[in-house]
């Protein structure tokens, strides 16, 4: 979306961007599938207690709209999820909220390098993941580190990588079942980022 773009004025218009941009299966490339939760808009929000144990809370005031997608990668070879993840665009009411939800999560990454999901998932945050550099973008943040499932599979590497354009938050998170994949969750990221950005311009 050029700078010059007003943002969305009205939560449908909002809504309707953050659908546009979220990646489909055939975005992300050959051999991507649905996965079985597909695609949603949250009706919560996650923080995350003193234990750094993650809480449900009320969405932000300040997001207008959201939508995520979620996919996978099977082995063609064999049983083996080669990786699964997802995309996700937010829409904030101005770029100051979204500079705001960025530093929220810088803020749960200095002081939870362990965190426990409601569902028991257990993640360690793993410091000094590498930054792509994305010339268009104002704020660019990765984050990589391992997940440990409730029913005890794991750990399996994952990454996280997020920017900001003004008042849009677009993300592209994948998990890999071992760390020999996390050069390719990397390129994959680098790559499905790159391509909301892109798509972000021309909308």
């Amino acid at each position: 979306r050029p700078p010059t773009t007003a943002p969305p004025r009205t939560r449908e218009q909002a809504q309707a961007l953050a659908t546009s941009l979220a990646l489909t299966p055939e975005d992300w490339g050959t051999g991507f599938t649905r996965q079985a939760t597909y695609e949603w808009a949250g009706e919560t929000w996650s923080d995350y207690a003193a234990d750094c144990s993650q809480q449900t809370v009320a969405l932000p005031a300040s997001l207008t709209g959201q939508w995520s997608r979620a996919v996978q990668l099977a082995d063609p070879a064999g049983p083996l999820m080669l990786t699964s993840g997802s995309t996700n665009a937010f829409v904030y009411r101005d770029a100051r909220a979204a500079r705001d939800a960025l530093q929220n999560n810088r803020q749960v990454d200095d002081r939870c390098a362990k965190r426990t999901y409601t569902d028991g998932t257990k993640i360690t945050f793993l410091p000094g993941a590498p930054q792509p550099a994305y010339p268009d973008a104002d704020e660019v943040q990765a984050e990589e580190g391992e997940i440990v499932q409730p029913d005890g599979g794991g750990p399996y590497p994952y990454l996280v990588l997020t920017v900001r354009k003004d008042d849009i938050v677009l993300s592209a998170y994948l998990k890999a079942p071992t760390r020999d994949r996390l050069a390719d969750i990397r390129t994959r990221c680098t790559q499905a980022v790159r391509l909301m950005l892109d798509r972000l311009e021309r909308s």
